[in-house]
């Protein structure tokens, strides 16, 4: 998944416990398709994992812009195959994630606690810290 990074927000799956990236890749979808992410299968051909109750409806909706390799149905989610070259083809309907496209999957920008963690340490800073930030934000700002 590496070759969309610029393209798509390309992130890592990470171990529940210790927080380390892992070695999946994936792209995820964004606002009513948030959960469905974009999994390599092999050279040529991708994995849609979509999160859904209306499985044929997801199906049939795809199968008008590419050609369906194959289908996984599950209880309430499918996998869709298809070829790679098709996943442009399917941005209207996914919407994935643009936003940080330039960043890459191990960055600490991808974890998901990151906000949480970045208010961490900007609460444990002290006095003096902030007042450096303070002062090379507004000595920034008065370049521009």
């Amino acid at each position: 998944m590496r070759k969309y990074i610029g393209k798509y927000r390309v992130l890592i799956e990470r171990d529940l416990d210790t927080g380390e990236p892992m070695e999946f890749t994936y792209i995820n979808g964004t606002g009513g398709r948030k959960h469905t992410r974009v999994y390599r299968y092999d050279d040529d051909t991708l994995i849609i994992h979509v999160p859904t109750v209306q499985i044929d409806g997801i199906i049939n909706r795809v199968s008008e812009y590419v050609i369906v390799e194959k289908t996984v149905r599950y209880s309430t989610e499918v996998d869709i195959y298809i070829k790679e070259g098709d996943l442009g083809s399917l941005d209207h309907i996914f919407k994935f994630k643009t936003l940080g496209s330039n960043i890459i999957p191990e960055s600490i920008k991808n974890h998901p606690r990151y906000k949480e963690m970045k208010k961490e340490k900007r609460d444990n800073m002290s006095e003096e810290e902030l007042n450096i930030l303070r002062d090379r934000f507004k000595s920034n700002m008065r370049k521009d």
